[in-house]
């Protein structure tokens, strides 16, 4: 039994290559259409006030009123740090 091969035309294997480089271009740059279109939705539609928390923080407080350093209620007593002192008088 015979076989006969066609041969493939010329240039074949570049049109099939350049093929696969159009196809994945064209992939890459939907890609990054669409990444694009949802960051710029997200900002607008996101509602967030910045990406960098001090802006945002200083959005939220009053101008009138300073923060206060401490969480703890004035009518709670205060911490106070002791040191133990070694007693060096022998007893007898």
């Amino acid at each position: 039994m015979t076989c006969f091969k066609i041969p493939a035309p010329k240039g074949a294997g570049i049109l099939f290559i350049l093929t696969k480089i159009f196809t994945m271009f064209r992939f890459l740059s939907l890609t990054i259409l669409a990444w694009l279109i949802f960051r710029w939705l997200d900002r607008f539609f996101g509602g967030r006030s910045g990406s960098n928390p001090k802006t945002a923080q200083k959005q939220k407080e009053p101008k009138g009123k300073k923060a206060s350093s401490s969480k703890i209620p004035k009518d709670v007593g205060e911490y106070v740090d002791y040191v133990e002192v070694k007693d060096n008088k022998k007893k007898k």
